[in-house]
């Protein structure tokens, strides 16, 4: 009998790390930094000087900090994450109606006529990837971040404007260097007075980075107003006709470039990282590969997927969804800062500390999921799925500020993995090493080169 692939991920250390090594870890890797604990308990409590966390993978407890009690819990900025000194004047407090708001105006961007309006969008790219692989000359190797990367990217570009989509694509270059490749945690925010120094400075870069961004934006709101016929652009002809709720006007320039930037993060980075890692766990499993090139077969027949078929293909987005629990493309959730005392899983949790759950741990949790090191897509049956708590699975997060775009991310997804898969296979080059890196996303670190076979 075949064994099972043991899976790439950092061997959890068996006791907490010491607090220099333990930020040096966070700093380079935060899938590392994690202990034993970590993946067995409920709740665990991280005091280090200046950081006062709890770790949490309780689906109650995770319940009552994302819905129930959600109030009490505001989440903090990547720089204040390690900053806290105890007192909840710490965590900044949002408008909450202001963000209610944005999150209003941009629900039609995400709504079932919007995605299934773009799905030829995401076919035609990814058959058109499809034709380019076929050119390539036998056992041609790929990094397939890369490769996922630039058709997302394209995908997203085209879908916000047909006519200047180049302009975007340098947009999403920007947006995914500057979001994914920081680390969660950073030593210097710990080091008194160099904190204060380096938060100036990030902030300045911060500015100079989303000076350009915005340029750009401006630019491609500019260029596609100009477009007249609403099939020509139909989302910006759609985002240009939205009213403010408030004023009963059209959109201010913030609330567009909100829109824009958030759909550039979800549809491009989450999907073209999700799928490099469903890439890898395929080509280390081929009986789960097989079930899905026959689902393919068997429905598609050759022929291109389209959003009628996503319903259908049940194996192949059960297949995405063990990914994403493998492999979260968002790791770990933004933190949270306590208000008030509160008490999660019988343990108090003091005005002031940092709550934070970690879909990697989540996801990997030894009370939660049976074999969780394995990889396994018949988790995600509708039998099995109904025997799970909601707060066992987050991929996406949950609750009010569950990520707005979850389903245009699946919907691309599916129409990807179905239409190169039918005609593709890939294996990990050989000598590769793979290393899961948590930054601010889940990249690998030495990226993901693999051998593009030709299923015919």
């Amino acid at each position: 009998m075949r064994k099972a692939p043991i899976l790439s991920a950092p061997v959890p250390p068996r006791e907490p790390l010491p607090f220099f090594k333990y930020l040096r870890t966070m700093h380079d890797n935060a899938l590392a930094g994690f202990h034993e604990d970590a993946f067995r308990q409920p709740i665990v409590e991280i005091k280090y000087w200046r950081l006062h966390t709890f770790l949490v993978s309780d689906p109650d407890a995770i319940r009552r900090v994302l819905i129930d009690n959600a109030g009490n819990y505001v989440k903090g900025l990547v720089e204040q994450r390690g900053t806290t000194t105890g007192s909840a004047r710490n965590f900044p407090r949002p408008d909450e109606a202001e963000w209610r708001q944005r999150r209003r105006t941009m629900a039609s961007s995400f709504d079932y006529g919007s995605i299934k309006e773009h799905s030829p969008v995401i076919v035609d790219a990814a058959s058109r990837m499809s034709t380019r692989w076929s050119t390539f000359p036998r056992n041609t190797i790929v990094d397939i971040h890369t490769e996922m990367a630039n058709l997302t990217m394209g995908i997203i570009s085209r879908i916000l404007s047909p006519s200047n989509f180049a302009e975007l694509d340098q947009v999403m270059q920007l947006v995914s260097e500057h979001k994914g490749g920081e680390a969660i945690l950073d030593p210097i925010d710990f080091v008194p007075m160099l904190d204060v120094v380096w938060k100036i400075y990030r902030r300045y870069r911060r500015r100079r980075v989303f000076r350009r961004i915005e340029s750009a934006i401006d630019r491609v709101i500019e260029s596609s107003a100009k477009e007249k016929v609403s099939s020509q652009n139909p989302f910006f002809e759609r985002l240009l006709q939205q009213k403010d709720p408030n004023t009963g006007g059209g959109l201010d320039t913030r609330a567009i470039h909100d829109q824009i930037i958030t759909i550039l993060g979800t549809g491009h980075e989450t999907a073209a990282l999700a799928l490099m890692w469903t890439w890898y766990l395929l080509s280390q499993h081929p009986t789960q590969e097989a079930r899905l090139h026959a689902e393919l077969d068997e429905l598609l027949n050759g022929r291109a997927p389209e959003f009628a078929d996503i319903p259908k293909l049940r194996y192949t987005r059960m297949v995405l969804e063990e990914a994403l629990r493998l492999y979260p493309p968002t790791h770990t959730l933004p933190w949270r800062g306590a208000l008030q005392d509160d008490e999660l899983c019988g343990i108090k949790i003091p005005k002031g500390a940092t709550v934070s759950i970690v879909p990697w741990v989540l996801h990997r949790h030894w009370r939660l999921w049976k074999h969780p090191e394995r990889f396994d897509p018949e988790r995600f049956s509708a039998d099995r799925s109904s025997e799970r708590s909601l707060f066992a699975y987050l991929p996406f997060g949950i609750g009010p500020r569950v990520c707005i775009g979850s389903t245009f991310v699946m919907t691309e997804m599916v129409l990807i993995l179905a239409t190169l898969a039918q005609r593709f296979r890939l294996r990990l080059a050989p000598h590769h090493v793979v290393e899961p890196q948590g930054l601010i996303s889940l990249r690998a670190r030495y990226g993901m080169k693999m051998t593009l076979e030709n299923r015919s």
